[in-house]
């Protein structure tokens, strides 16, 4: 059986047993595209849900922050995320807000901050052009612009930019929401600091039982972490935000879009797509062994290059973690297909060659990476300029992908890196290289049996291309 295997830019012709049982995955929920978004939008911000419409709720003289997902975030770009923050312009032109009272943030947590092009082609030049130095992306190193609002009952500890508190009104733009993406994280993330997102993104607690997930998604770690960071935050500015939340399907294009509060905005997109996302994950039987493709694109590295971190680590094993205990027994084999090639970008992810250098040579295991260098990147003062000034990731974002190795120590009992460049590259993060793909089968099938169970994973993600 013959398949064109993603790899980097391409695909990769493989030879797979006849066994191989080939499972079609999409990422996105395979919903109907709307016919009129901007009808959509309209409507959604005309009847919000829980919450009084944007001219009922701010009136001139008041201080606006409209905050919006970051390039990472796919999606139709810049069409769609232009739109949906026209339509939320006009409601506040309608209110009679002065547009010098309105600011843009592109809500960025510890991702890297963004140029005017870059942002420009996310949400459209013209609303750059317009707002001009009042639309920027969020600082969480800016001292003098965060403020902090307590703990939780759990002591998770509250940081966030200033204008969450002191904004008359803050309104959220959610380009993708998912099981994964919207709600409280929106805020709690993407406009919080290390200080707070430390709670919520160690070793373990992205890993969730997926099944039960993706059928409850109330019941996933990370958003009940985070609902209880939201509660506490409106709890303590006395006020609602507005939030807009946009499910898109498994074409990028929007499938439904909703506006009210945070928390009932965050229903209604999961209920929207929980039984579709269920129904493409269903029927499956897990494998011994689970092959799929690795692409040079990464949401990390938009805009950038793909180093081998972001590409084993963050979209192989990180991105993908629930698929795989969803695809795979505990115990089994993975084999990604990748050239992972030995490259790095020093402007945007300076903190990721030391730890490639440094913290890869001493352990694997995330716990102890933790323990170790934690601390000393997220308050490394030469990696916090480049952070703030020049356009890198936060120094502490590396370690959280390394705390992917989670997955391996947990759940994989092997993986294997088939078609990569040089194999050094691939043993230094603890796996095994092989030339070829029909090589890693054979390896798995030493450890599983020759009548080991194999599946192949031909799955659309946005952003990567497909056969």
């Amino acid at each position: 059986m013959r398949e064109n295997v993603i790899y980097w830019d391409g695909f990769l012709p493989v030879e797979f047993p006849d066994r191989t049982e080939v499972l079609d995955i999409s990422f996105l929920p395979t919903m109907n595209s709307v016919e009129n978004p901007e009808k959509e939008v309209n409507e959604a911000l005309s009847a919000p849900s829980g919450i009084k419409t944007i001219p009922e709720l701010v009136k001139s003289g008041d201080k606006v922050t409209i905050a919006f997902d970051d390039p990472c975030v796919p999606g139709k770009t810049p069409g769609l995320r232009e739109g949906i923050l026209l339509s939320v312009l006009e409601e506040l032109k309608k209110a009679g807000v002065w547009k010098k009272d309105i600011k843009l943030v592109c809500a960025t947590g510890l991702h890297r901050k963004w140029t005017k092009r870059e942002l420009g082609w996310a949400i459209g030049k013209r609303i750059v052009d317009e707002f001009g130095y009042r639309l920027f992306s969020h600082d969480a190193e800016d001292k003098e612009n965060l403020v902090f609002l307590g703990e939780t009952n759990n002591g998770y500890e509250i940081e966030v930019n200033k204008l969450v508190a002191d904004s008359d009104l803050l309104i959220y733009t959610n380009f993708l929401s998912n099981i994964f993406d919207g709600g409280w994280k929106s805020v709690c993330v993407g406009l919080s600091t290390f200080r707070s997102i430390r709670y919520n993104h160690g070793p373990g607690q992205l890993f969730g039982t997926p099944l039960e997930v993706r059928i409850d998604p109330s019941s996933d770690p990370l958003h009940s972490t985070l609902n209880e960071m939201g509660e506490k935050i409106e709890d303590v500015i006395g006020k609602n935000f507005f939030k807009i939340e946009t499910v898109c399907n498994n074409k990028s294009e929007m499938a439904a879009v909703f506006a009210g509060t945070m928390s009932s905005t965050r229903q209604s997109a999961l209920e929207a797509q929980g039984t579709q996302v269920a129904l493409d994950f269903s029927g499956f039987d897990q494998s011994d062994v689970l092959i799929y493709g690795l692409p040079r694109w990464m949401p990390y590295a938009t805009f950038s290059r793909t180093n081998p971190i972001l590409n084993v680590l963050g979209f192989g094993l990180g991105y993908l973690t629930m698929t795989i205990q969803l695809l795979l027994k505990k115990g089994g084999t993975v084999i990604l297909v990748s050239p992972c090639p030995d490259v790095w970008d020093e402007m945007h992810h300076p903190s990721y060659i030391e730890a490639w250098n440094k913290v890869l040579n001493l352990t694997h295991d995330p716990y102890e990476i933790r323990d170790l260098f934690e601390e000393d990147f997220a308050h490394r003062p030469e990696y916090i300029y480049k952070y703030r000034y020049c356009y890198a990731y936060h120094p502490v974002h590396v370690l959280f992908i390394l705390y992917n190795y989670y997955i391996t120590n947990e759940y994989i009992g092997k993986v294997f890196v088939a078609g990569a460049n040089d194999p050094w590259v691939v043993r230094h993060m603890g796996f095994e290289p092989t030339k070829t793909v029909q090589e890693a089968i054979s390896r798995a099938e030493e450890l599983h049996g020759k009548d080991c169970s194999i599946s192949y994973m031909r799955y659309q993600f946005p952003g990567v291309q497909t056969v």
